[in-house]
């Protein structure tokens, strides 16, 4: 979200300056003499990159297009001779719980109004134009990493709250600029923000947010602008929480740059004292009376004022690890953190036994196909069960699940489901010290003949397991089986501008829904193969399914 409305006043006090790329990297490697390093968002950078060229997301996010301009987006960059260094979020619900549910909720009501309009016989290129939501699909960041890695560029899953981490990389090691769109970051002491909104990828133009100017017109020190912040509004103290009677003793609230003139006016003349953050209690008390309904959101607003203020934290994992007493299990932990630290999900369920679901194209209100969350539980057990069979102790792990609107509101416990053949260990399941236990732990997990899997294609073993364990779960005409089995053969023979071109005259909700169940078991396994030394190549992920291709053969079989 960031902070409410700084991007609309920003534009409309000039605050937004376009910059040439190429420019800026020229003018940093004669200043700096070293060369230029920017710190991307990633998950923004996926959603601008959809957005930029309008890709189609509805029809299960046309993976092989998504590729190939992302491709072409680093190659533009490293052309220029700057290196990208990207983040991701790991289990960020672990950060702000609220704001997760919230947000979580919100585009759950953007989802069912989606199947609405597609329902009411809306076509799906105006629904995707004008809807409130972009839904990401499935397996989508198994495959940005799997290009970043290709094109040699760095990655990191961050353990604490992303854009805290990314803002004080982009500090510490002076980069050149931290590309991203949330306005959170010019809050922050950090780099130059380039914005991925409204960039132009043929001229290689961004707009760069000026936090000079955003000072100068609020009257502002660099050390106010987290209490502004928090006073306009942000992820902690979201705009529902604001107080609209007192903001009208001070300033018309329809105006933004007025708005935002009068809360800067109001923190001047409180001469408050901050020091790393912090303000004395008397003083935040006295803030929440007049800017909140309660004094109790005082606690809220000191929360949202640590936020913003950056502090090395050493080695992270150290700290998050301090619970874990058994010396085996933490260098297992530390050991997978430094080789595969790409892999968000191995972290969150490894050390904070945490799993984080995302939100994908399910109508809950609807009953003919299951909740994917549901459906796929027993295989997840099972990979829980390979990730934590050396854990000593209890072995739980704390699921925060999307499978209903009223499901957000409390995690679930599960406990994981333990091979019953060997375990080599995690370290060598990984690394594929001895892929014959691989198998064989493969071949378990989806109780099939290891030697089967092993003579089985390759590029059609993520589709072949998903479907075989979706069989018995799931109501599937066998007529949509065939559309399943005949997508995921054929898909392979066009590139992405034929998918694209494929053309569809109806489209119902269901084969939407359907697709996606089977996108999310396609993501399971391709988790579980990942644990297994990736027995089977995550580039095989975007060749193996199209929804279009799905949508079209449903339509016509």
């Amino acid at each position: 979200m960031g902070v409410s409305y700084l991007y609309t006043f920003m534009k409309n006090i000039e605050a937004l300056r376009k910059v040439s790329i190429s420019e800026e990297a020229d003018r940093y490697k004669r200043n700096e003499n070293k060369s230029p390093v920017i710190a991307v968002d990633g998950i923004n950078l996926i959603y601008s990159l959809y957005s930029y060229h309008h890709i189609p997301w509805a029809y299960g996010g046309q993976l092989k297009e998504y590729m190939g301009h992302f491709e072409c987006f680093i190659e533009s960059f490293q052309r220029e001779g700057i290196d990208l260094f990207f983040f991701f979020d790991g289990a960020n619900v672990m950060f702000n719980i609220d704001g997760w549910i919230k947000r979580k909720r919100d585009t759950v009501k953007e989802v069912h109004e989606f199947f609405d309009k597609i329902e009411n016989g809306l076509g799906v290129e105006k629904v995707e134009t004008n809807a409130n939501c972009l839904v990401l699909p499935k397996n989508i960041l198994a495959i940005t990493i799997f290009v970043l890695k290709q094109k040699g560029c760095k990655v990191k899953i961050t353990l604490n709250e992303c854009d805290r981490e990314l803002a004080l990389f982009g500090r510490e090691n002076n980069c050149m600029g931290i590309l991203a769109t949330d306005t959170d970051f010019i809050i922050y002491d950090t780099v130059k923000i380039y914005s991925t909104k409204n960039m132009n990828l043929s001229e290689m133009s961004f707009y760069v947010y000026d936090k000079n100017k955003v000072q100068e017109k609020l009257m502002l020190k660099s050390s106010e602008l987290p209490l502004f912040a928090s006073l306009v509004g942000n992820d902690y103290t979201n705009s529902t929480d604001l107080n609209n009677n007192s903001y009208k003793k001070w300033f018309n609230q329809n105006d933004t740059v007025k708005r935002f003139c009068g809360i800067a006016d109001y923190i001047r003349r409180l001469n408050l004292k901050i020091h790393n953050g912090r303000l004395f209690k008397n003083d935040i008390t006295k803030i929440s009376r007049d800017f909140f309904r309660e004094e109790k959101m005082a606690m809220i607003l000191q929360e949202s004022l640590n936020f913003y203020h950056l502090r090395s934290e050493g080695n992270g994992l150290d700290s998050i690890m301090s619970g874990i007493s058994d010396y085996k299990w933490r260098s297992i932990i530390k050991m997978l953190y430094k080789e595969f630290s790409c892999y968000s999900n191995y972290l969150d369920i490894l050390i904070r036994h945490c799993y984080q679901d995302c939100i994908s194209l399910q109508d809950f209100t609807l009953s003919d196909i299951p909740v994917a969350a549901k459906v796929l539980k027993p295989l997840r057990e099972r990979w829980y069960g390979i990730l934590l069979y050396e854990k000593p102790g209890l072995k739980k792990v704390t699921e925060w699940l999307i499978d209903g609107y009223e499901s957000l509101a409390k995690p679930k416990e599960v406990s994981p489901q333990f091979p019953k053949v060997h375990h080599p260990g995690l370290i060598s399941l990984i690394r594929g010290h001895n892929k014959e236990a691989n198998w064989n732990l493969l071949g378990d997990t989806f109780n099939l003949n290891p030697g089967y899997l092993k003579n089985f294609p390759l590029d059609l073993l993520i589709p072949a397991l998903s479907f075989r364990y979706l069989k018995d779960k799931v109501i599937i005409h066998k007529w949509e089986v065939n559309a399943l089995i005949l997508s995921a053969i054929l898909v392979r023979y066009f590139n992405a501008r034929q998918l694209r071109s494929i053309k569809l005259d109806q489209v119902k909700s269901r084969p939407i829904r359907l697709y996606n169940l089977v996108t999310c078991s396609f993501e399971v396994v391709l988790q579980i193969s990942q644990v297994l030394a990736h027995l089977i190549p995550d580039e095989l992920i975007y060749t193996g399914h199209s929804i279009r291709k799905f949508q079209f053969l449903y339509i016509f079989l």
